[in-house]
């Protein structure tokens, strides 16, 4: 929960938060990209 991250210390917080921000990046890219072609389908 959103609670738990609070606890956590913020060097770690701040490792994990530009981690998933880059994993996040690519994986939204690809979704967009997806979302691109089923608009271009429809």
């Amino acid at each position: 929960s959103a609670n738990s991250i609070a606890f956590i210390p913020k060097a770690i917080r701040g490792f994990f938060y530009q981690a998933n921000h880059q994993f996040l990046y690519a994986k939204n890219k690809c979704i967009l990209q997806g979302i691109d072609k089923w608009a271009q389908i429809c």
